[in-house]
């Protein structure tokens, strides 16, 4: 994925945070990893430094995230400033009497966004507000540190995604595995009870919106009907008609590595072409098997894709260049 950059406050000072290459960088630190030596040892973060450690905090608990976050690039609303201003107005609240600062902290940095335009995020995450009042301070503070990475621009969100599958990859298809056999019982049974339902669900439903996405410009009476089988593998996605639910539905079958390897990269569906593998990629380029978009047959080819140079998205440059059987 292409770098990307933001303006972020720190220490008085505007700062710039880059997303590259799997990683977020505060670029005008010199020592950001003897900063963080010092964190451990009982300071608190502010700025760049601040960010990094709730963007790694989302990573490694990406419960709410991966139930929020953008299942398409038509997944999408507006958060106001009046929203934000509420946030900000009870984060303020509880700096007052806070021996911590970063509720401080974070009541200015959503008040500066409430001052801007409206910020797009996904319309399922102003639920994030409302659900973590009731949660401890923990819970309450990954909650809005969330929302704040939700005012951000929307290519660190995809990225933000991206890393959230990346680092569950393993324990999906540990997940999907588990699923395929039936009931989990014993030691096992508490952790996939807690986490791997919140995987199989997340990624579910990003596969179904894909092929939603594709299907629905030739489906005028409503919403095509598609079951999802997910394999612990890296097999690439198939769709084929279901023989229950007649023209109007159909079966996908993939392996798990789709979710982070294809809708990760922003690759679910381009120029009205679902992806079915990623065949050679390099920054810019790559080379995909495809089903064409339905009005054209649907038939699943091998095309070639480029990075949008005035937008953070691919492309189509390539016609079909053959006919996979």
């Amino acid at each position: 994925m292409p770098s990307v950059e933001a303006g972020v406050d720190c220490g008085g000072s505007r700062h710039k945070l880059v997303w590259e290459r799997g990683s977020l960088v505060p670029v005008n630190h010199a020592d950001p990893e003897g900063e963080r030596l010092l964190l451990a040892l009982g300071g608190e973060a502010q700025g760049c430094l601040e960010i990094i450690a709730i963007w790694d905090d989302q990573v490694r608990n990406p419960r709410r995230l991966l139930a929020t976050a953008p299942r398409s690039d038509a997944d999408k609303t507006f958060l106001t400033n009046a929203d934000l201003a509420e946030v900000g107005k009870h984060l303020a609240n509880i700096a007052a009497g806070h021996p911590a600062r970063w509720p401080g902290l974070a009541a200015e940095r959503l008040a500066g966004a409430a001052a801007g335009k409206p910020k797009p995020v996904t319309f399922r995450s102003f639920g994030i507000v409302a659900g973590v009042m009731a949660s401890g301070e923990a819970g309450w503070r990954r909650g809005i540190g969330l929302l704040e990475l939700y005012t951000w621009p929307r290519p660190f969100v995809d990225r933000l995604q991206l890393h959230a599958w990346a680092a569950r990859s393993e324990e999906l298809r540990d997940a999907a595995a588990a699923f395929a056999k039936g009931p989990v019982s014993g030691a096992e049974s508490e952790r996939y009870l807690r986490d791997r339902p919140v995987l199989l669900a997340a990624a579910i439903a990003r596969v179904r919106a894909a092929v939603i996405s594709w299907a629905t410009p030739r489906a005028g009476d409503g919403e095509l009907g598609v079951k999802v089988q997910l394999s612990p593998d890296d097999a690439p996605l198939h769709v084929r008609p279901s023989q229950e639910g007649g023209g109007g539905a159909a079966i996908v079958t993939v392996g798990v590595d789709w979710i982070a390897g294809v809708f990760g990269r922003q690759m679910g569906v381009v120029s009205g072409h679902l992806v079915s593998e990623v065949l050679e990629l390099t920054e810019t380029t790559a080379r995909i098997s495809a089903y064409l978009p339905l009005a054209a047959g649907g038939a699943l080819e091998v095309v070639e894709l480029a990075r949008s140079p005035d937008r953070d998205a691919w492309v189509l440059v390539g016609r079909p260049a053959q006919r996979s059987r």
